[in-house]
């Protein structure tokens, strides 16, 4: 989902991983998570910063740009 790792730390009874993505990324994360450990994962997620972003051409199409 294109994310940077940053630590992943092994506990007795998990495994942690930090990273970060943009948002539109991991939507739906959960569910995948969730799917993928037979419902026993969970995700923790927040928001570190806001970043300007540039808008795509299909965006800027869809729109009418700015």
């Amino acid at each position: 989902r294109g994310a940077r790792m940053h630590e992943v730390e092994l506990q007795q009874d998990a495994v942690v991983i930090r990273a970060e993505a943009r948002l539109a990324s991991i939507l739906g994360l959960e569910n995948s998570v969730a799917a993928a450990t037979m419902r026993s994962g969970q995700v923790f997620s927040w928001f570190v910063r806001y970043d300007r972003v540039t808008p795509t051409m299909h965006e800027v199409s869809c729109t009418g740009g700015d």
